[in-house]
C-alpha cells in the first residue's frame, strides 16, 4: 500500500540542509510517509548512510548535474 504522503527533495550538495530537513520531516505528526531525495552533488551525503529508516530513500547520482525539473520528474516517477 502506498504511503499517505510523498515528499520529494531534489538537491545538489546541501548536506547540512538535508540533515536539518530530516529532523523536520521526522518531527511531523503524520508518520505514514515516504521521503525521496535525489542528490546529484559531487559527493554523497554521509548522514544518510547512518540511517535505517525504510521511509527515507536517498539516492546519489554522481553523473553530470541535472536540471531541477529533471530531478523532480525523476523523483515523481518513483
Amino acid at each position: 500500500m502506498a504511503p499517505a504522503v510523498s515528499i520529494i527533495t531534489p538537491t545538489f550538495n546541501r548536506h547540512a540542509l538535508l540533515k536539518a530537513q530530516h529532523a523536520i520531516v521526522t518531527a511531523q505528526t503524520v508518520t505514514d510517509f515516504e521521503w525521496l531525495i535525489l542528490d546529484d552533488g559531487p559527493e554523497p551525503c554521509p548522514y544518510f548512510a547512518t540511517l535505517s529508516d525504510p521511509r527515507i530513500r536517498y539516492t546519489h547520482l554522481a553523473a553530470a548535474p541535472m536540471l531541477v525539473s529533471a530531478k523532480r520528474n525523476w523523483l515523481c516517477e518513483r
